[in-house]
């Protein structure tokens, strides 16, 4: 697997279908307005504040997964995650179930770095924020798109079932 670059924010769903949710880049980060408005019905997407999001990663990332859909797998693991907050001091830390759908042979490798970016590590460009969402202060995002690899994960079990079914994993 490359390294992990590129991470999306996904949000819950809006019902506002902008094409400008990726800045001054591509409209739709590139997408045709029927599969954004297909996406658009279980999550939108966050505002990343990068050009490396605005010109083509996102619809090449979901062309990797819909043309090798057939070697993708969807499962679930509990990780521990924690959150720090420095002014003031002030620390969460718990349980969850976070939802993944990836390439069965790079589930290892998933599984590691999301619970790394459970734990508020970032090598990315932009943060993941999983620890904070996790912990409920960042109720807006549920889940996540990684564009370097291609794979989903999730907070929200609805969202990753939603996306399960639009992809047709394990079918």
């Amino acid at each position: 697997m490359e390294k992990s670059r590129l991470v999306q924010r996904l949000n819950e769903p809006t019902g506002i279908n902008s094409p400008f949710v990726f800045g001054g880049g591509m409209p739709r980060g590139g997408l045709n307005k029927e599969g954004y408005a297909l996406l658009s019905k279980i999550f939108s997407f966050d505002y990343m504040g990068a050009a490396e999001f605005e010109y083509g990663a996102l619809p090449k990332a979901l062309t990797l997964i819909v043309e090798n859909k057939s070697n993708y797998i969807f499962n679930s693991f509990k990780i521990h995650w924690k959150w720090t907050e420095y002014r003031p001091k002030e620390e969460k830390e718990g349980d969850s179930v976070v939802y993944y759908i990836c390439n069965k042979n790079d589930e290892k490798e998933v599984k590691k770095r999301i619970t790394k970016w459970g734990k508020g590590e970032t090598d990315t460009l932009c943060a993941v924020l999983l620890d904070l969402s996790l912990s409920d202060i960042r109720e807006r995002t549920k889940g996540w798109i990684e564009l370097n690899n291609g794979f989903f994960f999730f907070a929200d079990k609805e969202m990753w079932e939603k996306t399960i079914q639009l992809f047709e994993i394990g079918k």
